[in-house]
């Protein structure tokens, strides 16, 4: 009470004093001064982590190429079957000089891209088309899950005797090699959609099947298809190098097998070499895209 009797304002006690600031919904009205600071630390967090992740990959492919440096130089590895380091080096040195690394390096790459896109586009057109048709999934399921447990390389001496040892051979063989996966990937994809979001969908007024298509069941399932694109990439590698060591005369897998002949194992270890950095590469360039057309996709890291 004031000193001429009446009741004065209530003194605002610590809890009043905390809610004051505070909004709708129990936001703080300082909440947008915050913001930016907390941005910043987001972002800065951020930044450090991807740089610490990458210092330890390069750092464990260091201590990786040390000691297989050491083993070599130490008589631990016998330099005949195993060659240093420095030794591919040196031997990929002597091949760029020649010309011949660009020939058969290019030579690789052609096959593989076009094999790839070839068979890749046509497993996620067909793997769309059997997800989106009971009557061509009754049709094909068991034709296509019997031949996907073939082995690709058991292919290799029917399509030399159906195509002979030209170019065609190469990328009919790839195309097969990453159709199978990819079109069951790409059809489990599409049968995966969750039938609430469906219904949500048309709910928001996303009527019509190819508007359902192409709004919902194509955002949902790139992914899985990103992540099957990846794994046929690096079987294609494998089988191109199979393939070009029968009836080729050129390539990566020529360069392995012509230098294995002669014991030359440097140049062996610059073929190996060679299509492990460009699984890397091409494994790399479709995670990047990954990342560009999903970028509403959160991947969740276990443990």
């Amino acid at each position: 009470m004031t000193e001429n009797g009446r009741v004065g304002p209530r003194a605002k006690r610590p809890a009043d004093a905390d809610q004051e600031g505070t909004g709708f919904g129990g936001q703080s009205d300082r909440t947008p001064i915050a913001e930016p600071a907390l941005r910043r630390g987001v972002i800065r967090s951020s930044l450090r982590w991807p740089s610490g992740r990458l210092l330890r990959r390069m750092v464990a492919l260091a201590c990786l190429i040390t000691t297989w440096q050491l083993l070599v130089v130490t008589g631990v590895l016998n330099p005949l079957f195993v060659a240093s380091p420095g030794a591919v080096i040196t031997e990929f040195r002597t091949l760029w000089s020649s010309g011949v690394y660009q020939e058969d390096l290019g030579t690789s790459l052609r096959r593989v891209v076009v094999g790839f896109i070839v068979g890749g586009g046509a497993a996620v057109i067909c793997g769309y088309v059997l997800a989106s048709s009971p009557l061509a999934e009754d049709i094909f399921d068991w034709p296509v899950q019997a031949a996907r447990s073939i082995s690709p390389l058991a292919l290799v001496p029917l399509t030399v005797l159906w195509l002979g040892t030209g170019e065609l051979q190469k990328y009919v063989l790839i195309g097969i090699t990453v159709f199978f996966p990819v079109l069951i990937a790409v059809h489990g994809a599409v049968r995966s959609v969750p039938e609430e979001i469906l219904r949500g969908a048309r709910t928001l007024n996303c009527q019509g099947r190819w508007r359902t298509f192409r709004y919902v069941v194509i955002p949902i399932s790139a992914p899985a298809i990103f992540n099957a694109l990846r794994i046929g990439i690096a079987m294609a590698l494998l089988v191109i190098v199979a393939a070009e060591m029968i009836g080729a005369d050129n390539g990566i897998g020529y360069l392995i097998l012509n230098s294995g002949q002669v014991f030359d194992t440097p140049a062996v270890f610059v073929g190996i070499v060679s299509v492990a950095v460009l699984g890397t590469l091409f494994d790399r360039i479709l995670l990047l895209a990954k990342r560009r057309f999903c970028r509403w996709h959160v991947e969740t890291v276990v443990g």
